[in-house]
């Protein structure tokens, strides 16, 4: 079985020599055609096991974008039983709806963040969408606008402030905001479990929203000085 393993994963190599790996991008190879390139691959040397051909197919991917399908695997608990089906479905709905430019801008509208998700996450999640989106003329004060549009309602008194002008500034301003109000959440756990007296959320979004205002003005105060 291994060594049948190794003659097919050598043979699949050559059949693929040359051709593009995937790397999210519509302008290097779209999601068909590199699909058409696999499945012809897969006849070629008569594979038909769907996770064989998952464990094949990796190979023509760019390391970022396989790095993304290893982490969904793992997240999702299918890395023992992968299929090509999977792999499909995967890049389908991460990549092709993105590849497309003006998807990519109805995925940008839609956007949001909420206070308990991972906003590095969020960011990169942001970053990769403008890349592969075609924006109109302003596109610096575009992208500013759509990113704030995504925070939730009570970072947006800081992030839409008149001084923050920026996406950088803003991205800063959200994570101070974001790290500030999993700092007092993590308190509300320790306060809980040593029976003491438990703020209400409300205190925690007020004491969040006056702990990292002074830091957020300072870092525009900073901002505006450079310029």
């Amino acid at each position: 079985m291994a060594e049948n393993n190794s003659r097919q994963a050598a043979e699949f190599a050559q059949l693929i020599r040359g051709h593009l790996r995937f790397d999210g991008k519509a302008e290097t190879i779209s999601v068909s055609a590199w699909k058409a390139v696999l499945n012809s691959a897969f006849r070629n040397i008569g594979v038909t096991d769907i996770v064989r051909k998952a464990a094949l197919a990796e190979s023509l991917l760019e390391h970022q974008v396989l790095q993304s399908w290893q982490t969904y695997c793992q997240t999702n608990d299918i890395a023992e039983n992968t299929t090509f089906d999977h792999l499909v479905h995967f890049i389908m709905v991460t990549y092709d709806t993105i590849s497309r430019p003006y998807k990519g801008l109805e995925e940008l509208m839609v956007l949001c963040f909420r206070m308990v998700d991972d906003l590095p996450k969020f960011n990169q999640s942001f970053d990769h969408l403008v890349e592969h989106s075609v924006l109109p003329t302003s596109i610096d004060k575009l992208k500013l606008n759509f990113y704030c549009s995504a925070m939730p309602a009570k970072m947006k008194p800081e992030l839409f402030h008149i001084a923050v002008t920026t996406l950088a500034l803003a991205k800063n301003t959200a994570l101070i905001f974001w790290h500030t109000y999993q700092t007092l959440c993590k308190s509300m756990e320790i306060a809980n479990a040593n029976n003491s007296p438990i703020p209400m959320d409300v205190d925690v979004v007020n004491n969040c929203q006056a702990q990292c205002c002074s830091q957020c003005h300072m870092i525009i105060a900073d901002h505006m000085i450079a310029r």
